[in-house]
């Protein structure tokens, strides 16, 4: 018995030690349960998510090709297939890629315009087999511009186009040879993305080029994407169409 108060025998085990000797034994048990982990079963690399798109949301027929962009792609071959404004399913193109260091798809690859393309909004996909489109990615795009490149006067001017984000605005302006806006008119995409506009040329109108200008904000893919693009078309004076009349005989 000590002054003040009595002593543990030299036997008796306090709670606040035990504690701390089951610490000291628990915590090399679990860093050596988890370096043990570790070797045994290796970790799986990350990777990175698919990123794929056009180097541009809007093309015209004046344009060479439709370019596509992305990274993120296993060391395998891809094949790209492609849905037109007018198809139901997407075909494959032909044309395949393997992708360089890093995953990305190589400069180059893409998808040529011709005179002949469809205007309208086009969706195109990566897909590992040559058979079946499996989409690993997708992006759309969009061609633009009169429906033929040559008008006369007192015809109309038909402007086809798509790639828009569905019901979203945009302003369509048309220029004169002289520069002088003739037309400024707010056009607003249907669900597909599309948009056209009609414009009839009048009799006295000037001959020569003119321009077409669309901006807005709002791509297929990209709801707060900005754009502007430039078309055009060309104006010549309405050709007479010969008319052959038979006079009367006198017999």
């Amino acid at each position: 018995m000590g002054l003040g108060g009595s002593n543990p025998s030299p036997g008796a085990k306090t709670g606040h030690g035990e504690k701390s000797r089951e610490m000291t034994i628990i915590r090399p048990v679990l860093i050596l349960s988890f370096i043990l982990i570790l070797t045994v079963v290796p970790m799986s690399p990350a990777h990175a998510a698919s990123t794929f798109r056009s180097d541009q949301a809007l093309y015209t027929l004046r344009d060479a090709q439709v370019t596509l962009i992305g990274s993120g792609f296993s060391n395998q071959p891809y094949y790209v297939w492609e849905k037109g404004p007018s198809d139901n399913r997407t075909s494959n193109t032909g044309i395949t890629f393997t992708p360089a260091s890093g995953g990305f798809i190589p400069p180059a690859t893409g998808l040529p315009i011709t005179p002949q393309s469809a205007l309208g909004t086009y969706m195109v996909s990566v897909s590992t087999s040559s058979s079946v489109d499996n989409s690993q990615a997708v992006a759309h795009f969009g061609i633009w511009g009169t429906i033929k490149p040559l008008y006369q006067r007192t015809e109309t001017v038909r402007v086809v186009g798509g790639g828009l984000f569905p019901g979203s605005s945009l302003k369509m302006s048309i220029r004169n040879p002289a520069g002088n806006y003739i037309v400024t008119s707010t056009v607003v995409a249907a669900s597909d993305g599309n948009f056209n506009y009609s414009y009839r040329i009048p009799v006295n109108a000037v001959t020569e080029t003119y321009k077409i200008l669309i901006d807005g904000t709002g791509t297929f893919d990209i709801a707060q994407q900005d754009y502007i693009s430039e078309s055009r078309f060309s104006v010549t004076a309405a050709m007479l169409a010969p008319k052959l009349v038979l006079q009367p005989s006198l017999s």
